[in-house]
Protein backbone atom coordinates (compact mmCIF):
# COMPACT_ATOMS: atom_id res chain seq x y z
CA UNK A 1 0.00 0.00 0.00
CA UNK A 2 2.74 2.47 0.99
CA UNK A 3 4.74 1.61 -2.12
CA UNK A 4 1.69 2.07 -4.36
CA UNK A 5 0.98 5.49 -2.85
CA UNK A 6 4.56 6.72 -3.01
CA UNK A 7 5.19 5.60 -6.58
CA UNK A 8 1.98 7.32 -7.70
CA UNK A 9 2.96 10.56 -5.97
CA UNK A 10 6.53 10.46 -7.29
CA UNK A 11 5.25 10.07 -10.84
CA UNK A 12 3.35 13.33 -10.42
CA UNK A 13 6.21 15.08 -8.62
CA UNK A 14 8.88 14.25 -11.17
CA UNK A 15 6.84 15.84 -13.96
CA UNK A 16 7.20 19.60 -13.57
CA UNK A 17 3.71 20.12 -15.02
CA UNK A 18 2.03 18.01 -12.35
CA UNK A 19 4.39 18.61 -9.41
CA UNK A 20 1.84 20.62 -7.43
CA UNK A 21 -1.11 18.45 -8.36
CA UNK A 22 -2.90 16.60 -5.56
CA UNK A 23 -3.83 12.96 -6.04
CA UNK A 24 -6.91 11.52 -4.37
CA UNK A 25 -6.65 7.89 -3.33
CA UNK A 26 -9.81 5.78 -3.28
CA UNK A 27 -9.87 2.47 -1.44
CA UNK A 28 -12.61 0.36 0.07
CA UNK A 29 -13.07 -1.52 3.34
CA UNK A 30 -9.89 -2.53 5.17
CA UNK A 31 -7.75 -1.06 2.39
CA UNK A 32 -9.32 2.35 2.99
CA UNK A 33 -8.43 2.24 6.69
CA UNK A 34 -4.87 1.17 5.88
CA UNK A 35 -4.51 3.92 3.26
CA UNK A 36 -5.69 6.52 5.76
CA UNK A 37 -3.10 5.36 8.31
CA UNK A 38 -0.33 5.40 5.69
CA UNK A 39 -1.27 8.90 4.53
CA UNK A 40 -1.54 10.17 8.11
CA UNK A 41 1.97 8.88 8.83
CA UNK A 42 3.37 10.47 5.67
CA UNK A 43 1.75 13.78 6.60
CA UNK A 44 3.10 13.72 10.18
CA UNK A 45 6.61 13.22 8.90
CA UNK A 46 6.29 16.11 6.41
CA UNK A 47 6.51 13.82 3.38
CA UNK A 48 3.15 14.81 1.92
CA UNK A 49 0.84 17.80 2.04
CA UNK A 50 -2.90 17.19 2.39
CA UNK A 51 -5.78 18.90 0.60
CA UNK A 52 -8.88 17.12 1.82
CA UNK A 53 -9.51 13.48 2.77
CA UNK A 54 -7.04 11.12 1.07
CA UNK A 55 -5.91 13.88 -1.33
CA UNK A 56 -2.18 14.58 -1.05
CA UNK A 57 0.91 15.60 -2.97
CA UNK A 58 4.59 15.00 -2.32
CA UNK A 59 6.50 17.87 -0.72
CA UNK A 60 9.97 18.95 -1.76
CA UNK A 61 11.52 17.69 1.46
CA UNK A 62 9.39 14.55 1.22
CA UNK A 63 10.96 13.74 -2.13
CA UNK A 64 14.43 14.16 -0.62
CA UNK A 65 13.55 12.07 2.42
CA UNK A 66 12.31 9.08 0.44
CA UNK A 67 15.02 8.96 -2.22
CA UNK A 68 16.73 5.93 -0.64
CA UNK A 69 13.37 4.21 -0.31
CA UNK A 70 12.59 5.00 -3.94
CA UNK A 71 15.78 3.31 -5.08
CA UNK A 72 14.69 0.20 -3.22
CA UNK A 73 11.14 0.38 -4.62
CA UNK A 74 12.39 0.79 -8.19
CA UNK A 75 14.76 -2.13 -7.65
CA UNK A 76 11.91 -4.32 -6.39
CA UNK A 77 9.76 -3.35 -9.35
CA UNK A 78 12.52 -4.35 -11.74
CA UNK A 79 13.69 -7.53 -10.03
CA UNK A 80 10.76 -8.72 -7.95
CA UNK A 81 12.97 -8.96 -4.86
CA UNK A 82 11.28 -8.41 -1.53
CA UNK A 83 12.21 -5.45 0.56
CA UNK A 84 14.59 -5.80 3.49
CA UNK A 85 13.01 -5.33 6.90
CA UNK A 86 13.17 -1.89 8.50
CA UNK A 87 14.27 -3.46 11.78
CA UNK A 88 17.50 -4.52 10.07
CA UNK A 89 18.34 -0.84 9.55
CA UNK A 90 17.33 0.31 13.01
CA UNK A 91 20.68 -0.21 14.70
CA UNK A 92 22.07 2.08 17.41
CA UNK A 93 24.15 4.96 16.09
CA UNK A 94 25.93 6.49 19.08
CA UNK A 95 27.85 9.63 18.17
CA UNK A 96 31.59 9.47 17.78
CA UNK A 97 33.85 11.57 20.07
CA UNK A 98 34.27 14.31 17.46
CA UNK A 99 30.53 14.78 17.15
CA UNK A 100 30.15 14.90 20.93
CA UNK A 101 32.89 17.54 21.09
CA UNK A 102 31.13 19.65 18.48
CA UNK A 103 27.75 19.64 20.21
CA UNK A 104 29.32 20.46 23.57
CA UNK A 105 31.15 23.37 21.95
CA UNK A 106 27.77 24.57 20.68
CA UNK A 107 25.81 24.24 23.93
CA UNK A 108 28.02 23.47 26.91
CA UNK A 109 25.78 21.62 29.38
CA UNK A 110 23.22 19.33 27.77
CA UNK A 111 20.53 17.07 29.22
CA UNK A 112 20.83 14.46 26.51
CA UNK A 113 22.22 13.71 23.08
CA UNK A 114 20.30 11.68 20.49
CA UNK A 115 20.94 10.41 17.00
CA UNK A 116 18.56 9.61 14.19
CA UNK A 117 18.72 7.78 10.91
CA UNK A 118 16.57 8.38 7.83
CA UNK A 119 14.56 5.19 7.29
CA UNK A 120 11.57 4.95 4.95
CA UNK A 121 11.49 8.71 4.54
CA UNK A 122 11.50 9.67 8.20
CA UNK A 123 14.02 10.57 10.86
CA UNK A 124 13.97 7.58 13.21
CA UNK A 125 15.52 8.08 16.64
CA UNK A 126 17.89 5.16 17.07
CA UNK A 127 20.08 6.13 20.04
CA UNK A 128 19.89 8.53 22.97
CA UNK A 129 21.86 9.13 26.14
CA UNK A 130 20.39 8.54 29.58
CA UNK A 131 18.63 11.92 29.96
CA UNK A 132 16.30 11.26 27.01
CA UNK A 133 13.72 9.33 29.04
CA UNK A 134 13.88 11.75 31.96
CA UNK A 135 13.08 14.74 29.72
CA UNK A 136 10.59 13.21 27.25
CA UNK A 137 9.10 10.43 29.39
CA UNK A 138 9.73 7.94 26.57
CA UNK A 139 12.41 5.40 25.93
CA UNK A 140 13.70 5.50 22.36
CA UNK A 141 11.69 2.41 21.45
CA UNK A 142 8.53 3.71 23.12
CA UNK A 143 8.73 6.93 21.14
CA UNK A 144 9.14 5.10 17.83
CA UNK A 145 6.30 2.73 18.72
CA UNK A 146 4.09 5.76 19.45
CA UNK A 147 4.83 7.36 16.07
CA UNK A 148 8.27 8.94 16.32
CA UNK A 149 9.33 12.55 16.79
CA UNK A 150 5.99 14.07 15.63
CA UNK A 151 4.44 12.74 18.84
CA UNK A 152 6.57 15.16 20.85
CA UNK A 153 5.57 18.22 18.77
CA UNK A 154 2.05 17.19 17.75
CA UNK A 155 0.59 20.44 19.11
CA UNK A 156 2.84 22.43 16.77
CA UNK A 157 1.93 20.27 13.76
CA UNK A 158 -1.71 21.38 14.08
CA UNK A 159 -0.88 24.98 13.13
CA UNK A 160 0.05 25.70 9.52
CA UNK A 161 2.73 28.21 10.46
CA UNK A 162 4.40 25.94 13.00
CA UNK A 163 4.18 22.96 10.65
CA UNK A 164 5.90 24.96 7.90
CA UNK A 165 8.61 26.07 10.33
CA UNK A 166 9.35 22.45 11.21
CA UNK A 167 9.39 21.54 7.51
CA UNK A 168 11.89 24.34 6.87
CA UNK A 169 14.14 23.06 9.67
CA UNK A 170 14.10 19.55 8.21
CA UNK A 171 14.96 20.97 4.79
CA UNK A 172 17.97 22.77 6.25
CA UNK A 173 19.28 19.60 7.90
CA UNK A 174 18.84 17.73 4.61
CA UNK A 175 20.86 20.49 2.96
CA UNK A 176 23.71 19.81 5.39
CA UNK A 177 23.13 22.79 7.68
CA UNK A 178 23.41 23.00 11.44
CA UNK A 179 20.24 24.30 13.10
CA UNK A 180 19.70 25.82 16.54
CA UNK A 181 16.65 27.04 18.39
CA UNK A 182 14.00 26.39 21.01
CA UNK A 183 10.93 24.19 20.81
CA UNK A 184 8.09 23.14 23.07
CA UNK A 185 7.34 19.44 23.42
CA UNK A 186 4.58 17.48 25.10
CA UNK A 187 6.00 14.69 27.25
CA UNK A 188 4.61 11.20 27.63
CA UNK A 189 3.00 12.31 30.89
CA UNK A 190 1.18 15.15 29.13
CA UNK A 191 3.14 18.10 30.54
CA UNK A 192 5.01 20.60 28.39
CA UNK A 193 8.71 21.39 28.29
CA UNK A 194 10.72 24.04 26.47
CA UNK A 195 13.90 22.66 25.00
CA UNK A 196 16.94 24.34 23.49
CA UNK A 197 18.51 22.29 20.74
CA UNK A 198 21.42 22.10 18.36
CA UNK A 199 21.07 19.62 15.49
CA UNK A 200 23.84 18.62 13.11
CA UNK A 201 23.43 16.50 9.97
CA UNK A 202 25.11 13.08 9.88
CA UNK A 203 26.69 12.21 6.54
CA UNK A 204 27.37 8.89 4.84
CA UNK A 205 30.89 7.56 4.30
CA UNK A 206 31.26 9.61 1.12
CA UNK A 207 30.35 12.81 3.00
CA UNK A 208 27.87 13.64 0.23
CA UNK A 209 24.51 12.43 1.56
CA UNK A 210 22.68 13.19 4.80
CA UNK A 211 21.66 9.90 6.42
CA UNK A 212 20.48 11.21 9.78
CA UNK A 213 21.18 13.73 12.50
CA UNK A 214 22.71 14.26 15.94
CA UNK A 215 20.99 16.56 18.42
CA UNK A 216 22.05 18.02 21.75
CA UNK A 217 19.17 19.04 23.99
CA UNK A 218 18.96 21.26 27.06
CA UNK A 219 15.76 21.48 29.11
CA UNK A 220 15.32 25.21 29.73
CA UNK A 221 11.81 25.34 31.20
CA UNK A 222 9.05 22.92 32.10
CA UNK A 223 5.59 23.13 33.60
CA UNK A 224 2.87 20.83 34.75
CA UNK A 225 0.14 21.94 32.36
CA UNK A 226 -2.08 18.96 31.69
CA UNK A 227 -3.40 18.28 28.18
CA UNK A 228 -6.83 19.63 27.34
Amino acid sequence: MRAEILLSLVQLYEDILTRNQYKRFSFQGADKCLAQRVLAGLKCHQIVMENGPCAVRLTDIGYKLIRDELEQLYSETATGNTRFAEKDLLTPLPPDPEQIRRVYEEMGRVDFISTSRIIDGRFVTCWASAGFEEVTGYTVQELEDAGGWPVLVRDLLIQDGDRQTIADLIARVLAGERIRGEIRIRTKRGSFRWLQYTTLPRLDSTRTRVIGSISAIRDIASDNIEPR
